[in-house]
This record gives C-alpha cells, structure tokens and sequence, in this order.
C-alpha cells in the first residue's frame, strides 16, 4: 500500500474528531438534515448480501459497481433524502436526489465520504446545498467502524468498507440513472484520505476526485490519473497545513497528477465558500482550476 511519508503520522490526530468536538460542526448539520429523510430505498435487501461479501479486490480497495445500466424503475424513482437500507444495524447509509432528477437523461453523482466519527448525513450535510442547486445526486454511505478501513484508527487494511461501498454504488445505479463517465468522489477529514486513497486506486471509475483537509495519501494501487481538488484551511488545528494539506498537495503534484489546491483561512472545515468552489471545479466551471500556492513544496 502507498502511504505519502511526510503526511501519514498526522492520520493519527483522526481520533480527535471522534473523542472531541474537533470536527466541522459536531454533526449540527446532520442533525438538521434527519427529519428531512424521505424513507428507505426499496432494492436495499437485493443488495444487501454483496454489501458484506469481501473478496481479493476488496481487500485491495478495488470497488466493483455491477453492470452500469440504465435504471430499472426511472418511473417511480424517489428524489429527497433517503436511506440505502443495505445494512439492519445503525450504520448503514444515505442517498439524496434533487427534485431535478431526470431520469430520462443521466444524472451526475457524487459519492460522499464522511469524517471519523462521523455518517453518511454528516457527509451529505457538506454539499447538499450545492448539489441541490446543481442537480447533483450524492450517496453517502455510513463507515463500518468508527471511521473507515485502511486507516490507522481502523486496523490499516481496505475491505469491509469496500464491499459496502460496492454495493451502495450498485444499488445507486441500479435505481438512478447516473452518468456514469462523471461519477465523482468527494471526503472530508478522514473522508478527503479515504477519498483521495480510492480515487487513485479507482482512477478510472471516478472522473474527478475532491478532497477537503485530508490527512494523507494511502492507495493499494494507482490505476487511472483523475484530476483532484484539494483544500486545506491555514489554521486547521487536526491536520495542521505544513504536515497535512501542503505535503499532500506536492506529493499528488510530484506524481504526476493534475492537482488544484486552494488554500483558505480557516480551521478543520469546509466553509461555504470551499463547498462551492468543490462543485465548480466537478462541474468544471471553476475559474481558478489547476491553480497551485507557489513556494510550498520542497526541491
């Protein structure tokens, strides 16, 4: 596995977001969006026995969709927020679907990775407001642990969360008509590292990978090249900028990947600002793309 030298001890300061009110919010947003879901996917049980089926990809971080076609039910398809119903315990996971879905055309998704401690309403809670306006659907599944596999706050290996996130990718296409050649991943905290680590290791499912204030690098492979975005606020005190965002940035930049890093002063968040500038660059119509601060990486 792949694991940027410079970045990866700060991974450890994850625990914080779980012990502490470090992290964005402490779930104010989550709990604002709660009352708001729309009920509970009905092909959850049908995905339901692959979601904990890990195999050799899996345990390489290898996500696997199924068959990426149209969907099967365009004409009763539920838009608002909704729960995958992929999993009977408490962690399980959400999608949500603007009105403006189409499903006579595909639809742009996002898939959302939520910070340690944290579920899949704290990750929707990020760019909802953005992807509403936007059309953007965004699946959001829950962590099987505290936060996700791979990570060392986890036991350090891809798997479980593999295998779920397969699954929910699955049902997501199976009910909605994605675009699949869009289809982009986006995390927070832990979530920008996971997010980041199967971005490269799937670069040639996702289009686009975002990471906001992740804390690393960690890929079991590099396959594909996808463009990132990145940000990183100055005065992040979880993953401080010197030892997480800007060794993250010059690490992808020194690898030959296509990396826009917006720098922004701030703590361990994703302020409005940021969250819109995340969906302009997916979207492709951010004015600052491929900028890069000068003088922060090393010779």
């Amino acid at each position: 596995m792949l694991r940027m030298a410079t970045g990866w001890a700060v991974l450890a300061a994850s625990v914080l977001c779980i012990v502490s009110v470090s992290c964005q919010d402490n779930g104010q947003k989550a709990a604002e969006l709660k009352p708001l879901i729309n009920g509970t996917l009905p092909s959850g049980q049908r995905f339901r026995a692959a979601s904990t089926s890990v195999d050799t990809a899996a345990f390489l971080g290898v996500l696997s969709t199924g068959p990426l076609s149209q969907a099967q039910s365009n004409a009763t398809a539920q838009t608002g927020i909704l729960k995958l119903g992929l999993s009977t315990s408490s962690r399980d996971g959400y999608i949500f679907v603007p009105n403006s879905y189409n499903s006579s055309r595909t639809n742009s998704m996002i898939l959302a990775i939520h910070a340690a401690g944290k579920g899949g309403l704290d990750a929707l809670g990020v760019l909802i407001d953005q992807a509403n306006s936007s059309g953007i659907i965004l699946l959001a599944p829950d962590s099987r642990g505290a936060t996700w596999d791979a990570l060392p706050a986890q036991d350090g290996a891809f798997g479980p969360d593999i295998a779920f996130i397969s699954a929910a990718l699955a049902q997501a296409f199976a009910q909605y008509n994605v675009n699949a050649d869009t289809l982009g991943i986006q995390g927070f905290s832990d979530g920008a590292t996971y997010a980041l680590g199967l971005g490269m290791t799937n670069g040639k499912l996702f289009a686009k990978v975002m990471a906001n204030s992740p804390g690393g690098v960690i890929a079991e492979r590099v396959q594909g090249m996808p463009p990132i975005f990145m940000s990183a606020g100055l005065q992040d005190d979880i993953f401080p900028i010197n030892q997480a965002g800007n060794p993250t940035a010059c690490y992808l930049k020194s690898v030959g990947y296509n990396v826009t890093y917006i720098q922004f002063t701030g703590k361990h968040e994703v302020p409005p600002q940021i969250a819109n500038d995340t969906i302009q660059w997916y979207q492709g119509n951010f004015r600052e793309a491929g900028s890069f601060p000068s003088g922060i990486c090393s010779a």
